[in-house]
């Protein structure tokens, strides 16, 4: 019963990457008063370094391509499609608005065109003909998306796989831009500055990055932008300086130049206030000896089910404190949830992540039990 209990209880903590709350950012720059929301966060655990207006949901005009993206994205690092496929573009995918490939219904063109249009201009019917090629048909590939946006814990019901998520959070679209930027597939054209496709009646398509960050903000390498009248100008951007990396969210700039503007003062502001500390890898013993009642080992270790990275003020201290039964009940399997450890900054933040049985621990019999009370009565 235990085990149940406290398996059902971490289950839904390991749908974030880490489980948290935010730091207190006390960064609002004057810049953001002419966005409608800004964020930034930490790109492992998703921990808030700013925060301006950052849970208002907003229209985030293109950036609602963001999850099919991710879809897409993951799809071709996995092997589901292969950039050497031949795409056949239904009528629905030809007709979709927006930023385009302008590909035509029924044109057959490289999967490697479409994504390099879909992740650089984030052209919407390339990611609808490449998401429906990937998963079989739209309505298995909005079921696929559906799933990573509940893995992110992304409010659901205006989804579709033509007309994407429109409204988000600034910290929603972060959640996306962090898992998007850890796909090899995105990052590759991602920073692409100026390029073209080719059709298969051998006309052209030139594509043009809008992300001026790329070359505007030092360590942007991956970022996706989108606007329109009713949501202003929107981007979200992936920065890396040395050991620490962001994802930076602008919704609702006046202007294309002020959304940059906001993107680059943010994320300056987060690497000048703060740092970010690998407190754990996945697989470290967090916790050593834990009881086990009725088995053939007395304990076992704890170990970290995810990596753990911490954001701290610079200057700042952090602890980690844990959260274990007495004991637990034979018998126990490698990898069985067993508690969970809660990484703390002197400034409030924290990161909680599940721990997990280091190994197999078997039920013993009662011969084998008068075994080991005989052991521990010789030893001690």
């Amino acid at each position: 019963m235990f085990k149940e209990i406290i398996s059902l209880a971490l289950a839904a903590m390991l749908t974030l990457p880490c489980a948290l709350t935010s730091a207190d950012p006390g960064a609002e720059s004057a810049v953001f008063a002419g966005t409608k929301a800004v964020a930034v966060l930490e790109s492992t655990c998703l921990q808030t370094a700013i925060d301006y207006e950052a849970d208002t949901v907003c229209n985030v005009a293109g950036l609602s391509r963001l999850p099919a993206l991710t879809y897409v994205c993951e799809a071709f690092d996995k092997g589901l499609i292969s950039e050497d496929a031949s795409v056949v573009v239904g009528d629905t995918a030809a007709g979709i608005g927006g930023p385009t490939a302008f590909i035509s219904a029924g044109e057959k063109i490289q999967a490697a065109a479409l994504v390099k249009a879909a992740v650089m201009i984030t052209a919407g019917d390339a990611t609808y003909a490449l998401a429906e090629t990937a998963a079989g048909s739209a309505t298995l590939a909005e079921k696929a998306i559906a799933d990573i946006l509940t893995e992110l814990n992304i409010g659901s019901g205006d989804f579709s796989l033509q007309t994407g998520k429109p409204s988000m959070t600034a910290k929603e679209v972060c959640a996306l831009m962090a898992r998007l930027a850890r796909s090899p597939t995105y990052c590759k054209y991602s920073n692409l500055t100026f390029d073209e496709i080719t059709h298969e009646n051998g006309s052209k398509t030139e594509l043009a990055n809008p992300n001026k960050l790329i070359k505007g903000l030092e360590g942007c390498y991956a970022g996706s932008t989108g606007s329109s009248n009713e949501a202003g100008y929107c981007g979200a951007f992936a920065v890396t300086r040395g050991e620490t990396s962001y994802v930076v969210a602008v919704l609702g700039a006046k202007n294309s130049g002020e959304r940059f503007e906001a993107a680059r003062d943010a994320a300056n502001t987060a690497f000048s206030a703060y740092e970010t500390i690998a407190a754990a890898k996945q697989g470290d013993v967090v916790a050593s000896g834990i009881a086990v009642n009725g088995g053939m080992k007395r304990k076992v270790d704890a170990v970290s089910t995810k990596a753990v990275v911490l954001l701290v003020k610079k200057g700042g201290s952090w602890e980690v404190t844990t959260e274990l039964p007495a004991n637990i009940p034979a018998p126990v399997r490698r990898g069985d949830l067993i508690g969970y450890a809660v990484y703390s900054s002197n400034e409030g933040a924290q990161v909680r992540v599940a721990l997990a049985a280091a190994e197999d621990v078997a039920e013993a019999g009662w011969g084998q039990l008068i075994s080991v009370i005989m052991r521990m009565w010789v030893h001690g």
